[in-house]
């Protein structure tokens, strides 16, 4: 049984999602404050996942609508060099073109209240970027 945490990086907050390949369900966990830049929160973003074991993380890659790397995209392949360094544990990508959308729109039709802050939709971004994972490999 593999544990696979997904990860939707921003700026002020990372969204988390947990599944495990026995489930192959995804679950929206929470969402990761960052307080001053996540290169030099990284060991505290990872404490915040070690619970889970992961065996994979799956990160969401923002590329542009055109399919380009974005300069957003290059930074999140920065992090994860820098996850998969410090944590010994393998990292792979998954386009999250319109993840931000369809949690909304989600979250919205669920009868969630929509509360930024609360790190609700970036949650559910990276419960979709999991699912979008978790359909590609099987």
């Amino acid at each position: 049984m593999a544990r696979i945490i997904a990860l939707d990086i921003g700026e002020k907050r990372v969204g988390v999602a947990y599944c495990s390949t026995v489930a192959m369900v995804a679950i929206p966990v929470d969402a990761f404050v960052v307080k001053n830049s996540l290169t030099d929160e990284l060991e505290r973003l990872l404490e915040h996942v070690s619970e889970y074991s992961p065996d994979l993380f799956v990160v969401g890659d923002p590329i542009d609508l055109s399919g380009r790397a974005s300069v957003a995209s290059e930074k999140v392949h920065a992090i994860a060099e820098l996850i998969k360094e410090k944590s010994g544990v393998e990292v792979k990508f998954v386009d999250e073109r319109l993840t931000s959308r369809t949690a909304s729109n989600r979250a919205r039709t669920s009868g969630q209240k929509l509360n930024r802050a609360s790190g609700a939709l970036d949650s559910i971004a990276a419960g979709l970027i999991l699912e979008g994972y978790l359909d590609a490999i099987s």
